[in-house]
């Protein structure tokens, strides 16, 4: 909750690292159940950035994983692009729609999970978020094989 809690007091020169433009988003009055701890984040020293994604499966995967990636590439994937040649909703690998504690927020591009397709391991609540906003597209659900 701290990380949510405290970008207010960010400078806002730091908001174009962070891709929160503006801070407009308050912190929930408590810390949603979607971010409580696993016991492998507890019982594990990983990044602290895990702890802010809001899927447990995910997080999990990220700490159990993490030989398999690279934090600053995974991070600049997710929030800052993943290749040239993407439409304007593909410039970015994970999309967040609204408040980023809420599973149903989010949204995975199809080269993010290809390229992640190991992180996504049980992460059937991001697949359906995921299908939910590209079928409101009227996209193909995205299918990820693990």
């Amino acid at each position: 909750m701290n990380l949510l809690g405290n970008l207010k007091h960010l400078p806002r020169e730091c908001e174009s690292v962070l891709s929160l433009l503006p801070f407009a988003i308050p912190p929930p009055p408590a810390i949603p159940s979607t971010l409580l701890p696993t016991e492998l984040q507890l019982s594990t020293p990983h990044n602290p950035l895990i702890d802010s994604v809001p899927f447990p499966e995910m997080r999990n995967n990220l700490i159990l994983e993490a030989d398999k990636y690279d934090m600053a590439e995974l991070a600049s994937d997710g929030y800052g692009g993943l290749f040239g040649g993407f439409s304007d909703l593909e410039l970015r690998g994970v999309i967040v729609w609204g408040d980023p504690w809420r599973l149903d927020q989010w949204e995975i591009t199809d080269a993010f999970s290809k390229k992640y397709q190991f992180l996504l391991a049980n992460c059937g609540d991001l697949i359906e978020s995921t299908n939910r906003w590209r079928e409101s597209r009227g996209e193909d659900r995205l299918v990820v094989e693990i």
